[in-house]
């Protein structure tokens, strides 16, 4: 998506800035190595860091979601005198709850993967193997054959 798109550090730099290091003479092995690095240290970080926004807004998406769905559950509340003060606090959803829901819809969505890969494609087992080894044919040779008595 186009909206989640964030520029990566590694593709900051320009790519023909490493390009240059790695074919220059002048500098050492170490150097271009270093370079290297540095720009894949880069990229590993970014790559961390946008998984990491991705689960909270993950987390905040769902548990904006279940708020929604028990305010909805809940009855509405009917107004009555006007003096009436109401102390304490919504039911809110702990974390460890949300996570759980997190990870019973990943489990659900990681099975519907499984069974569509499962439907598409080849399939693992149906393919069949070369055999390469020799063992099979010497076994379908008889011990006569072997022994040089056809001759």
């Amino acid at each position: 998506d186009v909206r989640r798109a964030s520029l990566i550090p590694e593709h900051t730099h320009d790519t023909k800035d490493i390009e240059t290091a790695i074919k220059d003479n002048t500098l050492t092995p170490l150097v271009v190595n270093r370079k290297l690095y540095r720009a894949h240290r880069q990229m590993r970080l970014a790559v961390l860091e946008a998984s990491k926004r991705f689960e909270d807004q993950q987390f905040k998406r769902t548990k904006s979601q279940l708020q929604a769905k028990q305010d909805a559950e809940a009855p509405k509340r009917q107004f009555g005198a006007g003096l009436v003060m109401r102390r304490g606090h919504k039911k809110e959803l702990s974390s460890d709850a949300i996570r759980k829901i997190m990870l019973e819809k990943q489990n659900a969505h990681q099975t519907l993967v499984d069974t569509a890969a499962r439907r598409g494609g080849r399939g693992r087992r149906a393919r069949k193997k070369t055999i390469s080894d020799m063992s099979g044919m010497l076994l379908s040779i008889s011990a006569d054959d072997m022994s040089g008595n056809g001759l």
